[in-house]
């Protein structure tokens, strides 16, 4: 085989691996969607009722990774990233009430669902409404 061949060869495959990452993200942003509407309760993880890092968890699991149970312990694991530089199924990670993290799924533009004790349910925000309202406490990249 020809370097040429080769060259081919390895790129098809570097972009077989792009498509293949991305439509692991999508998997997890679609698992976490459908989530929207499910009762938030403390503890939750299922359809029935959920709290924010269950809903996470279970999105994650739906691509065989398995993510701590608690928005704190999944915010010391994954890769740092800047939140400028988000993807899809990245997760984000805001200071909520007193010492307490919350964490929410980065859907793409400006989406960001997650499952919120003030409103009771899961639900899909905007990015830009978090920034503005809550302290951004860092983003995590598992994909």
């Amino acid at each position: 085989m020809t370097s040429r061949q080769w060259i081919g060869i390895a790129l098809v495959a570097a972009g077989g691996l792009a498509y293949y990452r991305h439509s692991r993200r999508q998997k997890v942003v679609d698992k976490a969607r459908s989530y929207e509407g499910v009762t938030y309760r403390l503890g939750g993880s299922n359809y029935e009722t959920s709290d924010c890092s269950g809903m996470t968890r279970n999105a994650y699991r739906a691509v065989g990774i398995e993510l701590p149970r608690v928005a704190r312990q999944q915010r010391q694991t994954g890769q740092a990233v800047d939140v400028s530089a988000l993807a899809p199924a990245d997760l984000v990670y805001v200071r909520s009430t007193g010492a307490h993290d919350h964490v929410g799924i980065f859907g793409g533009e400006d989406d960001v669902i997650h499952c919120s004790s003030s409103k009771g349910k899961c639900y899909v925000d905007s990015l830009a409404r978090w920034k503005r309202v809550k302290i951004l406490h860092g983003a995590r990249r598992f994909l």
